[in-house]
């Protein structure tokens, strides 16, 4: 499906020199009759235009738009109506298409002096877009040295750190033991447990559950995507080598033994340099940016009709530099 684009891309596609047009003798004006039969006409224009482009068949496309234009001028000969913007954007994108940067020129041009570019929001954030894109491009300018990058690691640690895991095993009992009988129910598993010896089949005691009986070697948030938070964090914090619960879960009580525990630690820059590199850069890219707007606050002032001016809506020099309306 083709996609149209706004008439702001149209505005910022051309770059190239060309001829003003003498104007045309006042046009004349149309009847009620006329003017209904020229927007059916401009409407079955347009939508012809807009089907042969999505076929493909741009030489047919151009000339049903071509002719649409015409008739949006006939209807519009102040320049000032939506339905000209219109047919000036479809036959520019038309244009663009076929590479024929030339013609598309004169509808830029004709564009700019129907200060179409003008209160435009997308015109607006493209404007803003490409002034951040050449800010950015001063911090990609500016490479990071090893210090800068060991200085940001060291800064933030715990962002590139391998995470602690630990390996358990566990017994479930059912939701239906509560306070006292909880604990009793332990108490009978845990003497089971610890009567067994190395021998035990955990699996066998306890109530069904569909559960894992034994967890290997995982982070603790992967561990309380099972379990929930509040079990992570308590088997996080258990001794190793010995059954130890109840322990309560979002589906019930456990009885869990840590069988292994590896430690967390930092990583050395060799090992996550290129991800320490990108979380550097996009850092220095926003306090470029961040420098910028703070700097260009200084120069400018932006009023929003309809609000209360604040305190520091003036430029420093106490001249209002700039007014804009709401959109």
């Amino acid at each position: 499906m083709t996609r149209f684009p706004s008439l702001a891309f149209c505005l910022l596609t051309c770059a190239l020199v060309c001829v003003p047009v003498a104007a045309d003798d006042p046009p004349k004006k149309l009847t009620a009759e006329e003017r209904k039969e020229l927007e059916a006409k401009w409407k079955e224009q347009i939508i012809a235009g807009k089907k042969h482009l999505q076929a493909g068949k741009l030489p047919e496309a151009t000339e049903a738009l071509e002719k649409a234009l015409e008739t949006a001028r006939r209807l519009y000969p102040k320049q000032d109506h939506p339905d000209l913007a219109t047919s000036l954007n479809y036959l520019g994108f038309v244009l663009k298409a076929r590479a024929k940067y030339a013609d598309a020129e004169w509808l830029y041009r004709e564009a700019l002096a129907m200060r179409l570019d003008k209160d435009d929001t997308i015109v607006r954030r493209r404007m803003r877009q490409k002034l951040e894109f050449l800010t950015e491009d001063t911090a990609a300018a500016a490479p990071s040295t090893d210090a800068d990058l060991q200085g940001w690691l060291d800064k933030h640690p715990d962002k590139f750190r391998v995470e602690p895991t630990l390996a358990f095993s566990q017994v479930y009992l059912n939701a239906t033991h509560t306070g006292d009988n909880a604990s009793a129910a332990a108490s009978k598993v845990l003497a089971q447990l610890d009567s067994a010896g190395e021998s035990v089949a955990a699996a066998e005691l306890g109530d069904t559950t569909m559960l894992p009986h034994q967890f290997p070697l995982s982070r603790v948030d992967e561990i309380a995507s099972v379990f929930g938070d509040e079990f992570a964090r308590r088997v996080a914090q258990l001794e190793g080598g010995r059954w130890i619960g109840p322990i309560q879960s979002g589906y019930g009580w456990h009885i869990v033994y840590v069988s292994e525990r590896t430690e967390g630690r930092p990583k050395p820059l060799s090992e996550v340099r290129d991800a320490v590199q990108r979380d550097w850069l996009a850092a220095r890219r926003k306090e470029i940016i961040d420098a910028t707007y703070s700097k260009m606050r200084e120069k400018y002032a932006v009023i929003v009709e309809g609000l209360a001016p604040q305190a520091d809506a003036r430029s420093k020099s106490g001249r209002v530099a700039n007014t804009v309306q709401r959109p």
